[in-house]
């Protein structure tokens, strides 16, 4: 990682927090800024392959779950992916909707990183993000 791209990160998760500053408490940074972090690194791992996933889980939309899984897996070059169309960095461009697009984007991960991230529903809520 170059010193830039480190900084870049620094300063995205920066811009988190103070997002956060509002609606949380001290004390709950914790339970998001971490699952955050590792929510922005898939994201990361995931964005050189986005378009090419969003394209192939469009054309297979016909074809059963477990066949889409494999197709997709295949396509983003690792063992997760995410269908949603926006990534991270798209998600803080519409500020309006962040709730329900982060909503979104968690849910569109596939099941093994849903599982994995223990972001807290309440995390994303409409009364503590806005809408």
């Amino acid at each position: 990682m170059t010193t830039q791209t480190h900084q870049e990160l620094v300063n995205f998760i920066w811009s988190i927090c103070n997002l956060l500053r509002g609606p949380y408490k001290r004390n709950e940074y914790r339970k998001v800024i971490l699952p955050m972090t590792v929510l922005r690194r898939f994201d990361c791992l995931l964005s050189p392959t986005k378009d090419a996933v969003l394209a192939r889980h469009e054309e297979a939309s016909h074809r059963s779950d477990a066949v889409i899984h494999g197709l997709l897996i295949k396509v983003s070059g690792h063992g997760f992916y995410n269908t949603f169309k926006l990534d991270m960095k798209g998600l803080l461009g519409d500020p309006n909707h962040l709730a329900q697009n982060l909503t979104g984007y968690i849910d569109a991960f596939s099941s093994d990183v849903r599982e994995i991230t223990t972001l807290p529903r309440s995390m994303h809520s409409s009364t503590r993000l806005g809408t």
